[in-house]
């Protein structure tokens, strides 16, 4: 197996940035014949982030990114795109909103992503070395043959 990779990545204006990801990987067999497909892989991925700021106390941000693998055995083509709002409240505090969508096409199948997801989140430090957190998470995907739907709520404590 031989492998190629290739990143850049670009940050300007202490708030953006763009990055492109470049993946090659060769297999070779060096005597016999392969049993099942080598499954050569190229990938290439790009995309764009933001951090922005509002004041003191928000910040808005968001990603997009698109893969393009192209392989023998299962080809697919992602598009993702997140966006978020966070406040910082008293006591060591923060609220974070997060909207999340995603496609996915596999090239050939029917067991396709389109995906959305939205998740709050709550983090506080109310006391010295304890970190407290509560996420609510609801996801739903129509994009393959079943329905897919998930809603779930976690409480954490850390000593940090």
């Amino acid at each position: 197996t031989l492998s190629q990779n290739l990143t850049a990545d670009v940050r300007f204006l202490d708030y953006f940035g763009v990055y492109a990801r470049l993946s090659n990987r060769n297999n070779n067999v060096i005597g016999g014949a392969p049993v099942i497909p080598l499954n050569d892989v190229r990938n290439m991925q790009f995309g764009g982030t933001i951090d922005y700021p509002i004041g003191n106390r928000w910040t808005v941000g968001g990603e997009y990114y698109r893969t393009d693998q192209s392989e023998e055995i299962s080809s697919y083509v992602r598009n993702s795109y997140d966006v978020y709002v966070q406040m910082m409240l008293p006591f060591a505090s923060s609220a974070r909103l997060l909207l999340h969508k995603e496609t996915i096409d596999n090239e050939g199948s029917i067991e396709d992503v389109d995906l959305v997801r939205y998740r709050l989140s709550l983090r506080s430090r109310p006391i010295r070395g304890i970190m407290l957190s509560w996420d609510s998470d609801y996801l739903e995907d129509i994009g393959g043959s079943l329905f897919r739907e998930r809603l779930s709520h976690k409480i954490g404590r850390a000593h940090v």
